[in-house]
This record gives C-alpha cells, sequence and structure tokens, in this order.
C-alpha cells in the first residue's frame, strides 16, 4: 500500500491560491478532495464523499472527469 494507504489520487488542478487534489477509495465508492497551498502542503479537505452526492457532483466540473458514470459531468439539468 502508498503513502495515502487505499486512497489513490485520480485528479489534480490548479487553484489561484494552490492545487485541488481528487482521492478514491475504491472499495467503497468513496471520493475525497483536498485543498493545498501553492506548495502542495495539506490545508482541509472535503471529507468523505458518496459516488451518489451532489457535492461529487460540482466537483466533477473542476476536474472535468465523470466518476459516478451518469455521462454528464457536473450536476444534470433538471428535465421538465
Amino acid at each position: 500500500m502508498g503513502q495515502f494507504g487505499v486512497w489513490a489520487p485520480i485528479g489534480v488542478e490548479q487553484t489561484a491560491t494552490g492545487y485541488e487534489v481528487a482521492w478514491k477509495f475504491a472499495a467503497t465508492d468513496q471520493y475525497s478532495v483536498w485543498t493545498t497551498d501553492s506548495s502542495g502542503n495539506f490545508i482541509s479537505s472535503a471529507g468523505a464523499i458518496a459516488v451518489t452526492s451532489t457535492t461529487l457532483e460540482v466537483y466533477e466540473t473542476t476536474f472535468r472527469q465523470d466518476p459516478n458514470g451518469d455521462g454528464v459531468i457536473g450536476v444534470p439539468a433538471i428535465q421538465a
């Protein structure tokens, strides 16, 4: 197992003040997003995010990935 145990990094994006790093825990299909400073030092975590969470859908736009596999990056539009 690596330095972060069962959590694997799946994406990183630079922000105005540092980075956002996306992590996946495959065994439970959960995700987390860390915020770091410009040197990569940990600042905060979004905690465990379920694959069914709207929070994960919001982060999809940051990382341009579709981890929940619904075919939409971001929160799907409401169908009338």
